[in-house]
């Protein structure tokens, strides 16, 4: 799970990113789940990130923030979860663009 928000500007990096791992590893398995955390007042710019971006991973927003509340109780953006069989494995809060090959490294280990 990714969740991240408009108003997030490392957030839409690290989307295209994921979006390139997605394409490269859904084959063998992985998934990714974006989470918009925006309200009320950004949630309208969402379908245009995911349309900007051409994500074809499953793109929600959690309105009622009942996802958020269980997994990124800090509602930290970025914060990116890797779970395997509904287990959490590794979390990972805050984007830079140098963390892209060690993300695909833990994406890796997980696929095996």
């Amino acid at each position: 799970m990714y969740f991240w928000a408009t108003w997030c500007k490392g957030c839409t990096g690290e989307l295209r990113h994921l979006e390139k791992l997605y394409r490269k590893y859904k084959a063998k398995g992985f998934v990714v789940l974006a989470i918009s955390m925006d309200g009320p007042e950004s949630q309208a710019g969402v379908k245009p990130v995911v349309q900007r971006d051409s994500l074809t991973f499953p793109v929600a927003i959690d309105k009622e923030t009942r996802v958020v509340k269980l997994y990124n109780p800090k509602h930290a953006a970025p914060f990116f979860v890797m779970l395997r069989r509904n287990r959490v494995m590794r979390t990972r809060e805050g984007f830079q663009v140098v963390d892209r090959p060690l993300i695909e490294k833990e994406i890796l280990e997980l696929l095996r």
